[in-house]
């Protein structure tokens, strides 16, 4: 009889750890949330003071966030309903703006603290 009541009682202090360990969980993953859009808000201010700092217009604005998404100047132009090459002279304004030659280059200055 002693058995069951020990038992019983680890039980019940199991399913309270378990309780409150899902609690801190919950509570640590809502936290995590909000950094990460904290963040991702200042990475954007960031981004568009650099962008106007220096000079680039409106749409080459909208190229350069379709190639730092990953779409290729074909599918960026598709999505901008522009010719490739278009995407290309401005992708070339922009590097030239900018002062640099590759997208890694491009994306650390913008995105970073001047």
């Amino acid at each position: 009889m002693l058995w069951f009541w020990m038992i019983l009682g680890l039980t019940v202090v199991a399913i309270v750890l378990l309780i409150l360990n899902l609690k801190i969980f919950k509570k640590t993953i809502s936290e995590k949330k909000k950094l990460i859009l904290e963040a991702s808000s200042e990475k954007e201010e960031i981004f568009t003071r650099n962008c106007t700092t220096f000079g680039l217009s409106a749409r080459e604005v909208e190229v350069l966030l379709l190639i730092l998404e990953g779409h290729t100047y074909k599918s960026a132009g598709e999505a901008l309903f522009i010719s490739e090459k278009t995407v290309d002279a401005h992708m070339r304004n922009v590097y030239t703006k900018v002062g640099v030659r590759n997208k890694i280059s491009l994306f650390k200055k913008l995105y970073n603290q001047p």
